[in-house]
């Protein structure tokens, strides 16, 4: 029984007699991966904690004696954490 040895110039060979196949199956390859890609969904989550503290100053003490809304800051911080330009960056 003859041993017959491939050399390079046989494997060069056979990859150029079977050019379209390989470049079709590549392309089948990418587009299908794309489309499948493409299809799903991004998923992005995240969570954070926040505290905020008031700082008590002589001023802020004397205008909280004289008008006492205390949610004012509160929902103005949040609403400057959930705005577009804070979440965004």
């Amino acid at each position: 029984m003859d041993q017959y040895e491939l050399r390079l110039t046989d494997y060069l060979r056979t990859i150029r007699k079977r050019q379209g196949v390989i470049i079709l199956v590549f392309l089948a390859a990418v587009v299908l991966s794309f489309i499948y890609v493409s299809r799903i969904p991004p998923v992005y989550q995240s969570s954070a904690t926040v505290k905020i503290e008031e700082r008590k100053t002589m001023a802020g003490l004397l205008a909280e004696w004289i008008v006492y809304i205390p949610a004012d800051v509160m929902a103005s911080h949040t609403k400057l954490m959930v705005s577009y330009p804070t979440v965004r960056k």
